[in-house]
């Protein structure tokens, strides 16, 4: 079946909606995983993400704001930078995915911008959910301040385990 002439936004709206997840969301998380560390070392603050210690503290809470605000505009910053120069070439493979759903456009506009943005969306905030909270595993819980005794938590549910491992190795590769 030959592939049809599409209008741009709508080809482009589905490129980046995809892009968006397949690329963005894995690039955010190795940025963070890459800067966590080595920048809470240099500027001398806690950024692990979801632990505000006991009281929560605002100044923690802020911190690990302005460092995932910054993590995230970095990574759609470079994924911009991959996308305009590859726009026509992934403007052919949105053609061709889009392709049998030529004779139904109000099925394809549905796809398009209805039900892909709402799986993919739903999609991207659990990842980066389970990215951002408190994982347990791995990290000392931070007493008050009156309670003098360290230790470790619980451990994660399921859908964190794969996340745990990288960061493990993440670690290990900035000690050495």
């Amino acid at each position: 079946m030959p592939l049809r002439r599409r209008h741009c936004w709508h080809l482009r709206y589905f490129i980046i909606i995809l892009f968006d997840t397949c690329v963005t969301l894995p690039l955010t998380w190795v940025v963070h995983r890459l800067t966590v560390g080595p920048l809470g070392r240099c500027m001398n603050v806690d950024l692990s993400s979801g632990q505000y210690g006991d009281p929560p503290e605002m100044k923690r809470f802020f911190q690990q704001l302005l460092h995932w605000l910054l993590v995230v505009l970095l990574a759609k910053f470079l994924v911009a930078l991959i996308i305009v120069p590859l726009i026509d070439p992934l403007g052919v493979f949105g053609q061709w995915a889009l392709n049998p759903l030529c004779p139904f456009p109000n099925v394809e506009l549905f796809i398009v911008m209805v039900l892909l943005p709402l799986i993919l969306n739903a999609f991207q905030f659990w990842v980066i959910d389970n990215i951002l909270k408190f994982a347990k595993v791995g990290y000392l819980f931070i007493p008050r301040e009156e309670d003098s005794e360290v230790h470790q938590v619980s451990p994660p549910s399921p859908p964190l385990r794969f996340f745990l491992l990288c960061d493990l190795l993440s670690d290990r590769w900035w000690q050495s």
